[in-house]
C-alpha cells in the first residue's frame, strides 16, 4: 500500500479528510504531552516529569528528521492488534481495521506501530527488513537498511511521545499497556540526541 500510493498524497488530500503528518502534527502531541504533565505534575513521578522534560529539548531535532521523509497514505495505527489477517490457499490475507488516523505521512509511522510492543530486537530488525525489502524504488527511497532502520527510530520515537500526548485519563486494557516514556528515552539516546 505504502509503494501504491507513494506520490499520490495530493490525490488523498483532496479525496478525504486525511490528518497529514507536518511538523505541526509531530509538535502537538509534545505539547499534549507537556499539558497532561502540567495537570497532573503533583502526582506525577519526579522522573515522568524530568523525562518528557528532556525529551522536549530535543524533540524538534526529531520533527526535522520525520519531516524529511517520503509521504503516502498510511493506517496511521496500524499496531498488530489493529490487523486481521486470513489465511488463504496462496497467500495471507491482511485486512487493517480501526481507520480513524488515516493520513498523507511517511509509511515507516505504520511499521513502527506494527514493530511496537512486545516484539524482540531481532523481531522488530527482521520485520523492518523486509519491509524494507519489498519497498518499490521512489524518489531516492528507501535508504540503505542502515539509514532506513535510523528513521524507523525516530517514527518509533514519535509514537512513544504521541501516546504520551493521546489523553491524560485513557489507559490502555493490560494487554496493550507498554512504558512510552521508557521507550522514547531510550530511542533518543540511542539515536544521540
Amino acid at each position: 500500500m505504502h509503494s501504491r500510493f507513494a506520490g499520490e498524497t495530493e490525490l488523498f488530500a483532496q479525496a478525504a479528510p486525511l490528518l497529514s503528518y507536518s511538523g505541526d502534527f509531530y509538535r502537538l502531541w509534545l505539547r499534549h504531552a507537556q499539558a497532561f504533565l502540567c495537570r497532573a505534575e503533583p502526582s506525577q513521578p519526579k522522573g515522568v516529569r524530568h523525562g518528557i522534560e528532556w525529551l522536549a529539548k530535543r524533540y524538534e531535532q526529531v520533527v526535522e528528521r520525520l519531516v524529511e521523509l517520503p509521504m503516502t497514505f498510511i493506517h496511521g495505527e496500524f499496531y498488530a492488534s489493529n490487523g486481521l489477517v486470513q489465511e488463504t490457499a496462496r497467500e495471507p490475507r491482511v485486512c487493517p481495521v480501526d481507520w480513524e488516523m488515516a493520513a498523507v505521512g511517511p509509511g515507516l509511522i505504520d511499521l513502527a506501530a506494527l514493530t511496537a510492543g512486545g516484539w524482540t530486537a531481532d523481531e522488530k530488525t527482521a520485520l523492518a527488513l523486509a519491509y524494507h525489502g519489498v519497498l518499490a524504488p521512489h524518489a531516492g527511497w528507501p535508504s540503505t537498511p542502515d539509514v532506513f532502520l535510523t528513521m524507523l527510530d525516530y517514527c518509533r520515537l514519535h509514537l512513544g511521545m504521541q501516546w504520551l500526548g493521546w489523553s491524560s485519563e485513557w489507559s490502555p486494557p493490560p494487554e496493550h499497556a507498554q512504558d512510552w516514556l521508557g521507550e522514547a528515552l531510550s530511542l533518543a539516546e540511542r539515536l544521540g540526541l
